[in-house]
């Protein structure tokens, strides 16, 4: 039997604001809701997308992260103990101008978000992980 995941927006835990987006080619996206889940072939990773909620254009916008295989968990989970390390979308980080702005728009828009960094050449964000649920 397949695992079992919950959905949520983290918009929802904002009350139902929506977050905004104004691209590095100058089109504000204004009604974008952040889900979370797991990676289907590898769910002990954490998968991030954005939504655009508008009534004109809805539907995905972008993932927000990536799966990498070819970075085993050690590197995922272990430089920072207790956290999990979410490799930005290249496609989330061509939104912008820059992957700082990338990063600062996650860190101010992304609760879970504690610290953004790099691996392997690759942008991050680490989120904290609530080890207590698995016991």
């Amino acid at each position: 039997m397949p695992p079992f995941f919950i959905l949520f927006s983290i918009t929802k835990m904002k009350n139902t604001t929506y977050l905004s987006i104004t691209t590095s080619w100058w089109k504000t996206y204004d009604k974008l809701s952040i889900y979370k889940d797991c990676y289907k072939l590898n769910p002990n990773r954490t998968y991030f997308w954005i939504e655009d909620e508008d009534e004109q254009e809805p539907g995905h916008f972008c993932d927000l992260s990536e799966n990498h295989p070819d970075i085993p968990d050690s590197e995922i989970f272990g430089r920072l103990p207790g956290h999990e390390a979410i490799i930005i979308d290249n496609d989330f980080l061509m939104c912008f101008n820059s992957p700082r702005e990338a990063k600062i728009w996650i860190r101010d828009n992304i609760p879970e978000c504690v610290i953004t960094w790099d691996i392997d050449w690759r942008d991050c964000f680490y989120i904290k992980h609530d080890w207590q649920d698995e016991a």
